[in-house]
């Protein structure tokens, strides 16, 4: 795979499989919804589970990516069309990067922690005493 931009060990991964373990429960909640006898206009419930299920998508592929995998073996049935040209790892790529935003940890440039609200307060207060 090629270089990534961001340093997947600072994504928060206990973050990111728990949202997608709760996304996948909403799913099937939908998905149960749906497959019930339809008393009203299920329209939006439909457009939402499909909402849901692309953001799925994306956090898989994302955690598939963290681990030097592909979460996709060939293109969505969305946009494809016959002869298409896919590229994997680039669709992949593009996909893990917008993911990962949302996932960083914070840190300082050289990728260490930065300090709780307590730990900025303390060391304001001992650089402000200092002189």
């Amino acid at each position: 795979m090629s270089e990534k931009t961001h340093r997947f060990e600072e994504i928060d991964t206990p973050r990111l499989v728990r949202d997608i373990k709760e996304l996948s429960a909403e799913a099937r909640t939908l998905k149960d919804r749906l497959r019930q006898r339809w008393v009203e206009p299920m329209g939006e419930v439909q457009s939402a589970l499909c909402r849901l299920k692309w953001r799925i998508t994306q956090l898989c592929i994302l955690r598939a990516w963290q681990r030097g995998r592909y979460h996709l073996q060939k293109p969505l049935k969305r946009g494809a069309y016959p002869g298409m040209l896919w590229d994997r790892e680039a669709f992949h790529a593009r996909i893990a990067e917008e993911s990962a935003r949302a996932y960083l940890q914070p840190g300082d440039a050289h990728g260490h922690p930065l300090p709780t609200n307590d730990n900025a307060t303390v060391a304001q207060t001992e650089l402000t005493h200092e002189h």
